[in-house]
């Protein structure tokens, strides 16, 4: 189940828990893909309890095949 209106709405809920994340952690310098990431699965985890329907911006990242240049 999907309660946001938009990818952006999406988007933005993950930023602003990522920016939580980070602050707790003491606002270090360097890490923002790892408060990004936590984010993005906790948000997907309240969308989807039961796990697997909805994947995270990385794992869409990852399953992208390697496109070679000739």
């Amino acid at each position: 189940m999907n309660n946001f209106r938009s990818v952006a709405d999406r988007t933005r809920a993950i930023a602003e828990l990522a920016y939580h994340f980070w602050e707790e952690r003491g606002c270090p310098e360097g890490s923002s893909e790892e408060d990004w990431y936590k984010a993005e699965l906790t948000i997907d985890r309240e969308q989807d309890p039961e796990g697997g329907k909805q994947k995270t911006l990385r794992t869409l990242h990852e399953a992208k095949p390697n496109k070679k240049k000739r």
